[in-house]
């Protein structure tokens, strides 16, 4: 899939899913985003630095070598290959591709630890600082 495809395949794929972000982050590679203000997020985009503070419900991260840190997601949707995301809560968390690493602390809502999902090679999602 070419560069240029995947902002649309990710607006398709959230609106498919009735899930359409209340902001999509396109072509950028540095931003800071407040989830109490918009809480559905799309990172459409390749080698960029991402922080997200409050409460955020979804993140859909579609893109390759991306470092994201977020305080708080509910869902936590990766798509791509060499991500870095640390994460200090999460309930459910979804990867599609390689090489990607999650670190999180806890879970929102839950004692138990995050569900997580993942598809691709040498994924690693574990508790971690």
């Amino acid at each position: 899939m070419t560069r240029q495809a995947w902002p649309l395949f990710a607006l398709l794929t959230l609106t498919a899913c009735g899930e359409a972000p209340d902001r999509t982050y396109a072509d950028v590679t540095n931003a800071t985003h407040d989830c109490g203000k918009e809480k559905k997020v799309a990172v459409n985009a390749s080698g960029g630095s991402f922080t997200f503070t409050g409460p955020c419900a979804s993140i859909a991260l579609n893109g390759a070598n991306n470092t994201l840190t977020i305080e708080s997601a509910n869902a936590l949707d990766i798509k791509g290959d060499g991500n870095i995301v640390k994460i200090g809560a999460v309930d459910s968390v979804s990867v599609n591709g390689s090489q990607n690493k999650v670190a999180y602390k806890r879970g929102v809502t839950d004692i138990q630890p995050p569900s997580a999902t993942t598809r691709g090679n040498n994924n690693d999602v574990r508790q971690g600082p």
